[in-house]
């Protein structure tokens, strides 16, 4: 995706049959949704919060109830997905920001399983599913297990030390910190030009950033990252 350029005069925004009727037929289109636990911290917390008192609490004093919004989002989210991929995405991503506030162990009842069912629900359409999970180092051993196509990890992560930890079939997404492109275009230079040499241009690695664009980043530090990207990342 960051490629190809498209210069329009309104953004392209609405939905996928709206955006491929603009951008035609050449240009890839990702579809998303978050992942049942992180959907489940925005309707339970009902604002945003840091410490996730109200869910955190349900998770231990009834985690039955938990299971059963999830089990609900997961439906939902799974037929909100299969409608994205018939309307022409290209490739289907899943965040799961709020992940990293389970511990360890608790990661796969409260939020892996209902992923993998996503993916298993959509696996026969035919199209890649990536996975993120911010601070996914803990659950990498987990993330492997999901059906993904693709783990998209953070910065807080050596790429190598994921690529060592997941199967050799599954791609990995990321992993520059957004903020870099705050300090202006010869960082972001300099910081992508140092990630590939630590972790080389390889098949089966989509560069990215290690979450989404920050507000506020330079426009010229996202150009700056393009072409970047094409200098050092040359298979």
């Amino acid at each position: 995706l960051a490629a190809r350029e498209i210069t329009m005069d309104e953004p392209v925004v609405g939905t996928i049959e709206e955006v491929r009727r603009r951008i035609g037929p050449d240009f890839p289109v990702l579809g998303f949704i978050g992942a049942p636990w992180t959907l489940a911290s925005y309707w339970i917390e009902g604002v945003m919060t840091r410490t996730f008192e109200s869910l955190l609490k349900m998770r231990w004093a009834d985690p039955e109830l938990l299971d059963e919004i999830l089990e609900r989002i997961t439906e939902v989210a799974a037929q909100y997905l299969r409608i994205q991929i018939r309307a022409g995405a290209d490739a289907v991503q899943i965040f799961d920001t709020w992940g990293s506030v389970l511990n360890q162990s608790d990661y796969e009842r409260f939020s892996g399983r209902w992923i993998r069912r996503i993916i298993e629900s959509v696996k026969d359409l035919g199209v890649p599913v990536i996975v993120y999970v911010n601070g996914c180092a803990p659950y990498l051993e987990t993330l492997g297990t999901l059906g993904a196509d693709c783990i998209s990890v953070d910065w807080r992560i050596d790429l190598a030390t994921a690529r060592t930890a997941l199967h050799p079939k599954i791609a990995l997404q990321g992993n520059l910190d957004p903020l870099v492109l705050y300090a202006g275009p010869e960082a972001v230079d300099r910081e992508v030009k140092a990630l590939f040499e630590k972790f080389p241009p390889q098949r089966g690695h989509v560069f990215n950033l290690g979450h989404g664009v920050l507000p506020r980043t330079p426009v010229q530090s996202a150009k700056r990252l393009i072409e970047a990207v094409h200098r050092y990342g040359t298979c």
